[in-house]
């Protein structure tokens, strides 16, 4: 799979995945992160059945996801 202008990326950036996300094969993410190479950081985050959280989206479990967005996006702001 080609990840096209994974390279051009300079911002920080955040891969949330679903260990069983149905759409997107959760080997790819290894292959997504490598391209990333101009990404100030990246941060990966594997969402597992034991959280409820691992299907596409993190369907079964926002209120999981949004916080970890959150938790995320207050780490970057305090890291600028």
């Amino acid at each position: 799979m080609s990840f096209g202008r994974a390279t051009t990326i300079r911002k920080r950036t955040n891969i949330l995945h679903g260990a069983k996300d149905h759409f997107i094969d959760r080997h790819l993410y290894r292959e997504e992160i490598d391209a990333l190479t101009g990404a100030k950081s990246v941060t990966f985050r594997l969402f597992t059945d034991k959280e409820a959280a691992s299907n596409h989206c993190q369907c079964g479990n926002s209120r999981l996801v949004l916080d970890t967005m959150l938790g995320w996006l207050g780490t970057v702001r305090t890291s600028r």
